[in-house]
């Protein structure tokens, strides 16, 4: 074929035409690609709360005291502006004595929300339930605990340390606990247990420990059947030490309100353990005594007059 002057410059120049003008077009789909309409805008990424770095775990009854402080702030260092949940995890030990990563598992969960109702002098006090029957406390296996909080369920804090401790058998709880009021006090009473929490022979009790503590009138009523729901002026605390299965209390004050339960304790390789709680008795005493007689009256004889001299009795105290 007959290449004619001028025709190979001519392909030359529509080929940079061609490739210029596809450049051209190629960066106006890049400049409207990114000047478009913007997508979803993604939400901020939640606070990671600190790590819990003072708990500590003790048995008490059929489960174990965990004991911590909430954290304050982010790992960042920020205030938290809310409360946030709670994980409660348990697992056991590898044969080397260490904590075997794979056996930890979530036992409770308490939402921010509810935190306060376990809250006791700025910590937390949180009873986690473990049954008699658990085959890790029937085969004698320490049992390990960790906990860790959150905002949000893929963002957790890091776990707290490691708390390995026994568990043994306690007594199986005091089924009833009743209380009346008399001119001496409150008095308690309770049916003695004979088995473990596990349905095993006691062999001996050693006491009865009583405790107290002062409700808010106006709060729920049903404290006695739902402990946890109870508004409490002051918490329960150890009133005292018995040996037999009645207690009274005479340190009351007549138009308050009174919450009472017992445990009994009983001896294990680790020391003295209680059961856990009996019911509780709640009783608001009213002063509807009648005052008590004289008593050392004394009567002069005189000519012409019998005058009578007696010593009034104390009165208790009035409401």
């Amino acid at each position: 074929m007959e290449n004619r002057p001028g025709t190979l410059p001519r392909l030359q120049k529509l080929h940079a035409q061609s490739a210029g003008n596809f450049y051209f077009l190629f960066s106006i789909f890049l400049l409207a690609a990114g000047c478009g309409a913007p997508g979803e805008p993604l939400p901020p990424t939640p606070p990671v709360p600190q790590a819990i770095t003072d708990l500590s775990a003790q048995q008490a009854g059929d489960g174990v005291l965990l004991t911590f402080t909430m954290p304050g702030k982010s790992t960042r260092g920020e205030s938290l502006r809310q409360v946030p949940t709670f994980e409660v995890l348990r697992g056991t030990l590898r044969a080397d004595g260490t904590p075997d990563p794979k056996s930890f598992h979530v036992v409770d969960t308490v939402p921010g929300a509810l935190v306060t109702r376990y809250s006791q002098h700025g910590q937390v006090q949180f009873t986690d339930p473990v049954s008699p029957r658990d085959p890790q406390l029937r085969s004698g296996q320490p049992f390990v605990y960790r906990v860790h909080t959150l905002l949000s369920a893929r963002h957790p804090s890091a776990d707290s340390t490691d708390m390995i401790l026994h568990l043994y058998p306690v007594a199986e709880r005091v089924s009833s606990l009743d209380a009346s009021v008399t001119e001496q006090g409150v008095e308690l009473k309770w049916p003695a247990p004979t088995h473990t929490s596990a349905g095993d022979p006691l062999s001996e009790i050693r006491e009865y420990h009583v405790y107290r503590g002062e409700l808010d009138p106006t709060g729920p009523t049903v404290a006695a059947s739902d402990p946890s729901q109870a508004k409490w002026k002051s918490p329960l605390l150890r009133l005292g030490t018995t040996t037999t299965t009645d207690y009274r209390d005479s340190g009351f004050e007549y138009g308050k309100t009174y919450a009472y339960l017992v445990r009994t304790v009983i001896g294990s390789p680790a020391g003295s353990l209680e059961s856990s709680d009996s019911p509780l008795a709640v009783v608001t005493p009213k002063d509807t005594f009648p005052p008590a007689a004289p008593q050392g009256i004394i009567a002069a004889i005189q000519p012409g007059a019998t005058p009578a001299r007696w010593r009034w009795n104390s009165p208790g105290p009035l409401t």
